[in-house]
């Protein structure tokens, strides 16, 4: 049967014409569904070979063998809904992610378009399935979809964001989160997470990405009656470890090599990241998972040494209770004011945390230097003060009406604002005289510094669109 099947993926893998393709997707139809025993019962080799030559093929040029390929794989996902009593289908989704990060992992996911059609085929193919309707099918298709998409997004900006440390860790952070059910893609990003944070001096949360990977290992292996303790042990450490418990198995994976030995040394990295953020507190909970390992295997003179760090800990803790110090970073909030530039980033806020003493000017100049490259020096400016930004009509003209910018957009499109700047320039000036009729005494100083400000705004408006206003 397996040469039979290899013969059919060799079509697929050495491309052939559309025709012949035609009937090659024909085959491995009839294939799947007279022996889909094959595919979802004992070792996962034959799914997973499938699952990622027929992503291949779904970025393909010719909309036919796209359309082919879509159906295929949703054949494949209910076949695999069928076989389980329609309980869900844990292998192909299980094997569509790990083929999806292999692919991009091979640079061989092209055609990024194509492929978004391909899975839009796929979700059609689910909510008009009438006899899938009642099931939990349809939204489990379109969760895994969403799986796909949040990876192929977070993975086309990392690159873009390579200099730019929070950015490239929440995208990091996104693939991880999308990687969930799978644990040893999951385990691999919070890894790169860990290795990012590192760098960037930021130990604790690199700390906790160890913690998150070695709960996950933790969970695996406590399943498999393999250690004694699992997910809820975390759970003094960190409330967010509930995260983990979205890992599904499957009893056909071979791929996923987890051992007490790989635990212990994720736990050792915890315990070293946490002494290098002084979170000394939560050093011996950790260390609880590691002492009865080492004690079972009598390796003495790591017991030592861990209780010598667990020594030099507790009293690092009474240290500072006694002192009242310990900085564990500086945090600011930082805004991104622009829609051009920002687009869904636009007026959004986000909470820096930044390495202990670091000053408002220190934080300022990193953004300045980060964003002038992105944008331009010219477009970039910090506000340092917490009041309500209001990006007005100047901020519109300049990124709108400036000769450097004007030729981006349709001439007509130009015309149009340059007249309706024209209009709201009448309608301030109108509004200042009336304004100035009706006030009192008491509100002349007030009224004078608007009629600044509205000088101010028309003579800038003026130079920006070369005529006087």
């Amino acid at each position: 049967m397996k040469k039979v099947f290899d013969i059919y993926l060799a079509f697929l893998k050495m491309g052939q014409s559309e025709t012949a393709l035609k009937h090659v997707f024909a085959s491995l139809r009839a294939f799947s569904s007279k022996f889909s025993a094959a595919f979802f019962k004992g070792r996962v080799s034959l799914c997973a070979a499938f699952c990622y030559e027929v992503l291949k093929c779904c970025t393909s040029k010719l909309s036919s063998t796209r359309g082919e390929a879509s159906a295929l794989l949703y054949l494949l996902m209910r076949s695999n809904f069928e076989y389980s009593k329609r309980r869900n289908f844990l292998r192909t989704h299980l094997q569509i992610i790990i083929a999806v990060s292999q692919l991009i992992a091979d640079v061989a996911l092209t055609g990024g378009s194509r492929f978004q059609e391909s899975l839009s085929i796929i979700n059609n193919f689910a909510n008009s399935d009438k006899a899938m309707k009642a099931t939990t099918f349809p939204s489990e298709v379109k969760d895994l979809t969403k799986k796909i998409r949040t990876v192929l997004m977070a993975t086309a900006q990392m690159k873009e964001h390579e200099r730019d440390p929070e950015m490239l860790v929440d995208l990091q952070f996104s693939l991880a989160k999308s990687y969930a059910s799978t644990p040893e893609l999951r385990k691999t990003w919070l890894e790169s997470m860990a290795k990012v944070h590192v760098k960037n001096g930021d130990f604790s949360e690199a700390a906790m990405c160890y913690v998150h990977a070695a709960a996950l290992v933790a969970e695996y292996l406590h399943r498999k009656k393999s250690f004694a303790s699992g997910l809820s042990a975390f759970k003094k450490i960190t409330l967010n470890i509930d995260e983990e418990s979205a890992m599904k198995e499957d009893a056909g994976m071979q791929d996923v090599y987890y051992t007490e030995e790989v635990l212990v040394e994720l736990l050792e990295q915890c315990v070293d990241g946490l002494w290098k953020a002084e979170r000394y507190e939560l050093m011996s909970e950790i260390s609880k998972f590691i002492i009865p390992v080492y004690e079972k295997r009598r390796e003495f003179e790591k017991l030592s040494l861990l209780y010598s760090t667990l020594h030099r800990a507790y009293s690092k803790v009474i240290e500072v209770m006694h002192s009242g110090r310990r900085l564990l970073g500086t945090f600011f909030r930082v805004a991104f004011y622009g829609q051009s530039f920002f687009e869904d980033e636009d007026g959004k806020e986000y909470i820096y945390k930044e390495p202990k003493l670091t000053g408002l000017s220190e934080i300022s100049q990193r953004l300045v230097s980060l964003y002038s490259d992105k944008c331009g020096c010219e477009n970039v400016k910090i506000i340092s003060d917490s009041n309500k930004v209001n990006a007005g009509p100047l901020a519109y003209a300049r990124v709108f009406l400036e000769d450097s910018k004007s030729s981006r957009y349709p001439n007509k499109k130009v015309k149009e604002l340059k007249e309706i700047f024209r209009k709201f320039v009448q309608a301030c000036s109108i509004a200042l005289d009336l304004n100035e009729r009706l006030i009192k005494e008491d509100q002349f100083e007030y009224h004078e510094g608007l009629k600044s400000n509205f000088k101010d705004m028309v003579k800038e408006l003026s130079d920006i669109i070369h005529e006087q206003l």
